[in-house]
Parts: structure tokens; sequence; C-alpha cells
């Protein structure tokens, strides 16, 4: 984590074909092996998880100059550990920018329920609920708490089974993929619109002149959120204007606009 040029050099020098890090250390990796013009040839599997994966410039050119080298993104969580798997791989360039977590696992099934528990048709959003041989027995000495986040469940065709409900909100897709969009207790809403903050991350990161780019949230004095961007450059030829203007061509208005 402190030093990923020495990272980059352990791997070449140990012929390591498979890592595992989160994508805050995946990304530093994939920006010193750009400024190094050092790409470990032997990486056959990267594996990640914890936190929301994005397909930025760097990663795509460290996946672009590793032929044959596959990108798992992998969802889980502690209650539960790993239950889906997205594989990434071919010509990064046609990664989606913010992939989803893929299908479950062996051993693990997963649903999409609605507030009042009731199972959802693909394509529309609700809270995760994980089942299967993955699952915990509950949290140590914490019996109130098991019995809210584990629980027996309906299930329209087989009947009771036992659950975690994840607290994350997503939606099975045609493929069969799932997409993660986030903590339920935690949506951010702007005007009335349900805001990705990766999305807009991964707009300004493609941005030329963008080393670095992190968006939040904060309310103004009248109780309004507005959305703050904060970027790192990677030259001194960056023009906020371009950026400006880039975010107003592929965003939706109520995202950007005052």
């Amino acid at each position: 984590r402190l030093d990923p040029f020495r990272l980059l050099r352990f791997i070449s020098e140990e012929r390591i074909n498979r890592i595992f890090l989160p994508f805050v250390a995946l990304q530093q990796l994939a920006e010193s092996a750009g400024n190094h013009n050092s790409f470990p040839e032997c990486l056959q599997e990267v594996m990640t998880a914890g936190e929301q994966l994005k397909i930025t410039p760097q990663l795509v050119n460290l996946f672009s100059t590793i032929p044959g080298c596959k990108l798992f993104n992998q969802y889980g969580p502690t209650e539960a550990h790993v239950v889906t798997q997205l594989v990434l791989e071919g010509n990064a360039a046609e990664w989606p920018a913010l992939p989803g977590i893929g299908k479950p696992i062996t051993g693990a099934r997963i649903f999409i329920v609605n507030d009042g528990g009731e199972l959802l048709p693909d394509g529309e959003t609700g809270e995760l609920l994980i089942s299967g041989i993955c699952l915990a027995d509950g949290y140590l000495n914490q019996p109130a708490l098991t019995s809210v986040k584990f629980k027996n469940w309906h299930h329209p065709q087989s009947g009771e089974t036992r659950v975690y409900y994840s607290g994350d909100l997503a939606r099975y897709l045609p493929d069969g993929n799932i997409e993660f969009l986030g903590r339920r207790d935690d949506q951010l809403k702007i005007r009335g619109h349900r805001v990705e903050l990766g999305e807009i991350e991964v707009i300004l990161n493609n941005c030329s002149g963008v080393e670095q780019a992190v968006v939040i949230a904060r309310e103004d004095k009248s109780g309004q959120k507005r959305l703050l961007a904060y970027l790192k450059f990677s030259d001194q030829r960056a023009n906020i204007r371009d950026i400006q203007l880039a975010v107003e061509s592929k965003l939706p208005q109520y995202m950007w606009k005052d």
C-alpha cells in the first residue's frame, strides 16, 4: 500500500500470477505500472472486493498491456464472505465503467426483495438477501442484532429459507448478473433523483489531465444537497472549463446544474 512500485517489482521477481487487492490499492498499482512502464506479464488473475470497482483509464492501460490477465470483481459481506463474482476479460477498453457484481457462486443464493419482503422481478431495485451454506450463525453475544439481520424468509417456490438482510441495494439484469446500487440506509438523492457518485467519478477520471477524482455530497445552508468534486491533476494542462463541459454533456442536468 505504501510502495506500489515495490509491489510491482515483487510480483515480477517472484513470478506471481494471482493477486487480491481492494480497488484503491489496485488503482495505485495501475498508476505505478503506468508511471514506471512496468507491467508484470506473469499476472494471470486479479481479484478485487470490498469497494465499488471503477474501470479507470489506468486500469484499462494495465489490463490492456498484460494480455490474458483477467479481473474478478467479487462481492460479499463479512456475514457471508464472497457470494457473487463477475469475470472481466478480453478488451479492457470495452469493460463497463462501473461493473456489476456478477452471479452467485456455488453454495450461495441471492434474492432481491422490496420493503415488504416480496421477491422482485429482474430489473427492479430492492434489498439484496443472501442464503446458503456461506451464512454465519450470527453475531457473537449479540442476539438482538442477529435476530434483525438473520431471518427465515419465505420464498414463493421453495418455502422457508434462512437469509441475511445485507442492507445493500441491487437488481438482477436480464443476463443474470447483479448490479450493485449502494447501501439501502445511505441513498443519495439530488432534487428527488437517485445519484451514483461512482458514475460521476468515472467521467471525471476520464477527463484529460485528471489523475484522480473524488465526489461527495454536502448540504448547503438551506438543507439542499449539493455535489462537490475534488480533483488531483496529473499535469498543469488540465482545463477546468473542458472538464465542466464533459460533465454537462454526459450527465443529466439535475446532477450538475445549480
